[in-house]
């Protein structure tokens, strides 16, 4: 391999080594969701993460941009409740990153 092949492919691999931490996006509908921690304000979600099982059993930050909805979780008693919702799966590496909560259509009790 010559000095100028060596370089070229170095360069594709780091290119490569780039693309892969590229957060990849996924709609998931009807998943199980549950609050591992949550802050009381609607508008914020500085700190909120969420759990489902089905993706991840870390806690991973959630979002929810509605804030009709997030203020509907808050007046339940959140963590004692699991919501079936549609989220969009923003991963990074294959690994969840970031859960952004589309629409919830039921809660009941854990």
């Amino acid at each position: 391999m010559t000095h100028e092949e060596a370089v070229s492919a170095r360069h594709e691999a780091l290119n490569w080594a780039a693309m892969q931490k590229l957060p990849e996006d996924g709609i998931k509908k009807d998943m199980l969701f549950y609050w591992f921690q949550a802050r009381d304000a609607s508008a914020s979600s500085a700190g909120d993460r969420g759990i489902i099982e089905a993706i991840t059993k870390k806690p991973v930050k959630t979002i929810i941009p509605d804030d009709v909805v997030k203020d509907k979780m808050l007046q339940e008693a959140l963590f004692q409740k699991a919501y079936i919702v549609d989220v969009q799966v923003q991963t990074i590496e294959g690994k969840a990153s970031l859960y952004k909560i589309l629409r919830v259509s039921e809660s009941f009790d854990r």
